[in-house]
């Protein structure tokens, strides 16, 4: 694996999302932002779940908590790629049906593994190979590149995210306030109620899987 230390390209205003975060207090924000994160995409996804896919929050957390840390994603780039994942599922997949979506795109971790792929490549100057990327998900490079392929489509190749809106995207529906005040229009009261239990229970502890078991059925 390559180790490389990409320079993140953050401006002042889109920086001021994370820049008021003490040294001592980064590690838990970190694990309130991933939990935050997997509580989004299980609540966009759920639906999507089956015996093949599971959308579970457990699940996408250990998988999110992992790929960060593999890929040395700064808090930024995991905000921007859960932004680009939230404009994917509340509004470019709206008038898709389900039967005309490939089989990943109902996989919350596989669309969000592309998402950070593509706001890791926007934000840095220096980012990783597809080899790398590979050896970080355990996916074989014709998964990725497909993946990666629709994913950017889907988003109409708009990549680029003014600060101002990443930064009200932010405060009211990725904030600590999701738990008690989310703004998520399109998701159903039901899911936002599932969503704000599963956000109050205690947290995951991550066991020593490989990443590729994100993978196993939602009967596990």
């Amino acid at each position: 694996m390559q180790h490389l230390t990409p320079v993140d390209k953050t401006t002042e205003s889109t920086s001021c999302l994370i820049d008021d975060i003490k040294p001592h207090e980064k590690s838990s924000h970190n694990a309130k932002l991933n939990g935050s994160v997997a509580t989004l995409l299980s609540a966009l996804t759920s639906n999507f779940s089956n015996q093949r896919i599971n959308n579970s929050k457990q699940l996408i957390l250990h998988f999110i908590n992992e790929v960060v840390k593999r890929s040395k994603s700064s808090q930024l780039v995991v905000i921007q790629a859960t932004y680009l994942f939230h404009q994917i599922y509340t509004k470019a997949l709206k008038p898709v049906s389900i039967t005309d979506m490939p089989e990943f795109a109902r996989c919350s971790k596989r669309v969000f593994l592309s998402c950070l792929i593509l706001a890791h490549k926007f934000s840095n100057d220096s980012t990783f190979s597809m080899k790398t990327w590979c050896l970080i998900s355990g996916l074989k490079p014709r998964d990725l590149a497909n993946m990666e392929r629709w994913t950017l489509s889907t988003l109409d190749y708009k990549l680029r995210i003014e600060s101002s809106v990443l930064n009200k995207w932010y405060n009211t529906v990725l904030s600590e306030s999701f738990v008690s005040n989310p703004l998520l229009s399109s998701v159903s009261s039901s899911c936002r109620k599932r969503a704000r239990s599963e956000f109050e229970t205690e947290p995951y502890i991550l066991s020593p899987y490989k990443l590729h078991k994100w993978e196993h059925s939602a009967t596990r």
